[in-house]
């Protein structure tokens, strides 16, 4: 006997679908399909350095070093096959010990491998979840979960995936035959026993169906669920955007069901290419579930495979692959989204249904352009280049409307985009009044969407309608919960009613303790109210969490800049504005004026993207270039006169500064205006040097 020679590797078997059979029907053609078999398997396995150890004619046992090696084998395997004649072989894989003993290969890996094979059909790659954790970041490589199978001579029940590339076939579980164990006939005995038991859980179950269920609460976390980023597989990250889009739409449409927690994009975009198994995410998000998968585009195909993992157990609750024409995109994110419900036993109302359903368009062109316009203006990407990327965002969604003019979504987000440039032009009434008429255009087509009262109250934020930015917020608020609390909390910080802001944000961190927003809003109490240690605590929780908004980042600025934590806020300021040198150069200019350093804050501001602003006129003025600082200064003054009737606390705000620079009394009656408006930052005002 030789003595065993054991190592680790990648086990392949082959084998021949109703190869007997064949041979009974027409020997010739079995012939010649066994000699293209036996051509091909040698050419390619040779080709993914692996090695064919037994050849049983009909089938093969091969091995490599590599998973990947060996899927890839497969799947050139099966491309060359379907060519005519055609081979119909199926293929099984798993990684495992293998042994020499008397010339034979042996271990529990070839078995499983052998197993696995038999349940496949012609032209099919199964494999065990082995095999799938180290090909499931390959983006060549799509597969779907068929679920745990219990086989002959196998221990333990095998996880069994099947790849799904394209022109591969899936089996259906319910044709799923092979070398599975026999459930053993039970005994008239047992038969009465069983049957009994049955009665009693049937009973059970009636009692539990007629009894009302309870309401699941907001704190149950049972309830409760991340949806990560999915994965584009087109091999094109242009198509990122697609993906993306897709996942965040997703999102939206599970956040508007009441009784289920789920996780905002802010939380789960640092997740976004992670290699992170799902129960390491679902632990460090606070969830029970993990809903992940990939989008692979084709020219006007799509597939879409989708898995919903148990936190807990990493085990499989659903699975699914959609393959599709690119027009069915709506009805499978439908699909998904009703899937989720249905999991959880949410009981959906009517308008639950509908929102779980329901596009806001159901043109594939305009869609496409709008995912595009949103990809611009992501929160992802910072705030480096957001006017550009606006104005590109602005083109792209007007041609969505003019191909779907009762697209709700791209009406409101054109309104925000028009209100974002406002904020910095000469004369924003023309942008603030088209901003108005998009977002209630969006409210009159679809009045059950968020997006339309979203975006109408950050216009009226602007406008400095305080009541009317609360009243949108609250009823974007009831479609889907505990969306825009940061804003809800400012507007309250505006009318002085920190009782109600606090309980916002308190109610906000309750509900989900990691979410960046609600960490946001309660940091902008503490930042209006100057409680600087607070507001310390509050940017270093979110810090812990790992999640951080821009919001966030924004209120840790401004605490740098109070404190002079001068490399802290340089290192955040490159993050911030990466892309965007003018508008770093205008925050670093900001920063030395707060500061006293009126040099290198002019030398700033002089190749910023406002060279001529208000603050550049203020520092002049303070380098003793009166003349020139006041004419900077007037011209402001008289820029913002025109639109007084629309704009918020912050333009009352900057005339009072100016005039108070130039030393002009006027200045009290505009800082009035500002704090009538809400202004109540007395900790920023102060570190103004010239007040």
């Amino acid at each position: 006997m030789q003595s065993q020679q054991r190592r680790l590797a990648a086990i392949l078997f082959t084998d021949i679908v109703g190869y007997t059979a064949m041979m009974q029907r027409n020997e010739e053609e079995a012939v010649l399909i066994m000699k293209k078999y036996s051509s091909v398997l040698q050419k390619i396995v040779a080709g993914h350095a692996g090695q064919i150890l037994n050849d049983y004619g009909d089938g093969s046992l091969c091995t490599f070093s590599s998973a990947t090696e060996a899927v890839g084998c497969a799947v050139e395997l099966q491309r060359q096959l379907q060519e005519e004649p055609k081979v119909p072989l199926r293929i099984g894989l798993h990684v495992g010990e293998i042994f020499f003993e008397d010339g034979k290969v042996m271990g529990d890996g070839v078995n499983i491998a052998s197993r696995i094979q038999s349940v496949g059909q012609a032209n099919t790659i199964l494999f065990s979840s082995e095999i799938n954790n180290k090909i499931k970041n390959r983006s060549e490589f799509n597969s779907v979960y068929l679920g745990k199978f219990e086989f002959q001579n196998v221990d333990d029940p095998v996880d069994v995936f099947a790849l799904s590339n394209e022109g591969l076939t899936i089996p259906k579980k319910e044709e799923i035959s092979g070398k599975l164990k026999v459930v053993q006939k039970k005994s008239p005995v047992k038969k009465i026993i069983m049957g009994s038991l049955l009665v009693v859980l049937l009973a059970i179950a009636v009692i539990f169906m007629i009894k009302p269920a309870s309401k699941t609460t907001i704190a149950d976390k049972d309830i409760s669920i991340a949806v990560l980023y999915f994965d584009n597989m087109s091999g094109d990250p242009t198509q990122d955007y697609f993906s993306d889009g897709i996942t965040e739409e997703i999102i939206s449409r599970l956040s508007r069901l009441k009784g289920l927690k789920i996780k905002n994009r802010t939380s789960v975009v640092q997740y976004k290419n992670s290699n992170k198994p799902a129960k390491e995410i679902a632990e460090e998000l606070g969830v029970k579930s993990i809903l992940n998968g990939s989008i692979r585009k084709q020219g006007n195909k799509i597939v879409i495979t989708s898995e919903l993992i148990d936190g807990a157990t990493n085990d499989n609750i659903w699975s699914e692959q959609y393959d599709k024409e690119l027009k069915d995109i709506f009805e499978v994110q439908s699909d998904i989204a009703q899937q989720i419900a249905w999991k959880f036993q949410i009981d959906l109302s009517k308008d639950a249904q509908k929102g779980l359903v329901s596009s806001s368009t159901q043109n594939l062109e305009a869609y496409d352009l709008y995912l595009k316009a949103s990809s611009l203006i992501s929160a992802r990407k910072g705030l480096g280049g957001v006017s550009e990327d606006r104005r590109k965002a602005i083109e792209l969604l007007r041609k969505a409307i003019q191909l779907d003019p009762r697209f709700a979504d791209a009406y409101a987000l054109l309104s925000e985009n028009y209100t974002f440039l406002a904020l910095n032009a000469n004369d924003p009434k023309h942008l603030l009044d088209s901003a108005v008429i998009l977002a209630e255009k969006a409210i009159a087509i679809g009045p059950d969407r968020e997006a339309g009262y979203t975006a109408l109250a950050y216009e009226k934020r602007w406008e400095g309608s305080t009541d009317e930015q609360l009243k949108n917020l609250l009823k974007a608020q009831d479609i889907k919960p505990f969306s825009g609390i940061s804003e809800i909390v400012e507007v309250y910080l505006k009318k002085k009613d920190y009782k109600n802001a606090y309980r916002w944000a308190k109610q906000a961190r309750e509900y989900d303790p990691d979410e960046p927003e609600y960490h946001s809003a309660e940091a902008l109490i503490y930042h209006d109210l100057a409680l600087g240690d607070s507001l310390k605590s509050c940017i270093n929780r979110a810090k812990r969490s790992k999640h951080e908004s821009p919001l966030m980042m924004i209120l840790e600025l401004n605490y740098y800049s109070f404190t002079k934590q001068h490399e802290e806020y340089l290192e955040l300021s490159k993050r911030l504005f990466a892309g965007d040198e003018k508008e770093f150069n205008l925050n670093m200019g900001l920063y030395h004026m707060i500061q006293r350093d009126w040099q290198k804050a002019d030398s700033l501001l002089s190749v910023s993207s406002k060279p001529n602003d208000i603050d550049r006129g203020l520092v002049k003025i303070q380098l003793g270039r009166n003349e020139e600082g006041k004419r900077i200064l007037e011209t402001n003054i008289k820029s913002r006169s025109q639109f007084l009737g629309f704009s918020d606390m912050w333009h009352f705000s900057d005339i009072s500064r100016c005039y108070a620079a130039m030393q002009d009394n006027r200045y009290i009656e505009n800082y009035n205006k500002a704090v009538q408006r809400g202004l109540n930052n007395f900790y920023f005002f102060e570190k103004r040097s010239f007040l």
